[in-house]
Formats: C-alpha cells, structure tokens, sequence
C-alpha cells in the first residue's frame, strides 16, 4: 500500500486522469483511493487535481468515508473544501456516517451540514 501514492503522481504526471469515473460510472479514482483507506493515496489524487465533490452515481468521496467511518480521510476532503451539505437522494455524509454506526463522525458533519 506504501507505493500508491508514488505510482498515483507518476500516472497523473503522464496524463492520467485523477477524475476518471469507472464504466459502470459507480465510483471515481477519488472514491477508490478514499475506499482503499490510504491518506497519502487520496492525497495524491486531490494534490493531482481531482475534483473534491465529483459524485459518481450520486455519492461523493466525501459520502464513502463517512460510510466507511474513516475520520481522517474525511477530514482530510473537509479541510480540502468537500462540501458535506451534498445529497445523494436526501442523504448528506453525516448521515451516512451516522447509518454505519459512526456517531463521532456523523456529529462532525452535521454541524457542518447546518451552516455552523
């Protein structure tokens, strides 16, 4: 897992595009490094240029950390500018995070999510 970041800027330095979206249009090259738990691989492809709030089938990278429960990438996206006042349906991250069990998480976003 060490070396993700390293190929992720090589490939992103010779064209690759951080914002590509898979063909089943699913998931984005953000939310795979967001799901591979990784903070050097998701900052790799944010410090690339991906595209912070870029939804693939309506869910943002910022929605898969909060379901994943995973703080630090999730606060990592925030302090990058994700935005957690997105939906997919009528779903924000904070309530995603909250679905999954991941109340701390879930707390950090919904304030956020209220304009505070």
């Amino acid at each position: 897992m060490g070396d993700q970041a390293v190929v992720i800027s090589a490939l992103i330095s010779v064209g690759a595009d951080p914002n590509a979206i898979t063909l089943s249009g699913d998931s984005s090259c953000l939310m795979l490094a967001v799901q591979s738990g990784s903070l050097d691989a998701v900052r790799a492809i944010v410090d690339g240029g991906a595209l912070l709030d870029l939804p693939a089938d309506g869910v943002t990278p910022l929605m898969v950390a909060a379901r994943a429960g995973d703080e630090e990438i999730a606060t990592f996206l925030l302090e990058r500018g994700a935005d957690p006042d997105l939906r997919c349906g009528r779903f924000t991250a904070a309530d995603y995070a909250s679905y999954g069990g991941f109340d701390r998480l879930a707390g950090r976003l919904s304030p956020l999510s209220k304009g505070r």
